[in-house]
């Protein structure tokens, strides 16, 4: 990572996975998703830190869909899924300080949310 365009492309890819690891992760760290969105202003005296979590998470896929970033990525192939997500847990495993590791399956299936269009080898993979 050298230069200003490969923060460029790693802030953007982060703006994509962003909701969809917060998502997957909400149970294992609801209390402090649920002090996050009280941060950024929005009331969650009725809610639970479940309900506030995932006020939160609604808050980042808005700000996600103001500021014009993707919620999918339509460039992965459906063949290049499992050694990406291995890849990436290779990576991350042990390394990272995050709420939760994932499996290789966990992994494979929040790549699939990512992609689009429809998994046949050598085709694109549309989530549903």
């Amino acid at each position: 990572m050298n230069s200003f365009n490969d923060l460029n492309i790693i802030g953007f890819f982060s703006g994509v996975v962003l909701p969809i690891v917060l998502n997957f992760n909400s149970k294992a760290c609801e209390k402090r998703l649920a002090k996050l969105v009280g941060v950024i202003g929005l009331d969650t005296s009725s809610l639970s830190d479940a309900g506030a979590a995932q006020l939160f998470i609604q808050a980042v896929k808005k700000l996600q869909n103001d500021l014009g970033i993707p919620a999918t990525l339509g460039c992965i192939k459906g063949d290049d899924i499992k050694a990406l997500a291995k890849s990436a847990l290779k990576e991350a495993h042990y390394l990272y300080p995050v709420p939760k590791y994932l499996t290789q399956i966990e992994c494979e299936n929040l790549i699939k949310m990512l992609v689009s269009i429809i998994l046949k080898t050598n085709q694109y993979y549309r989530y549903q």
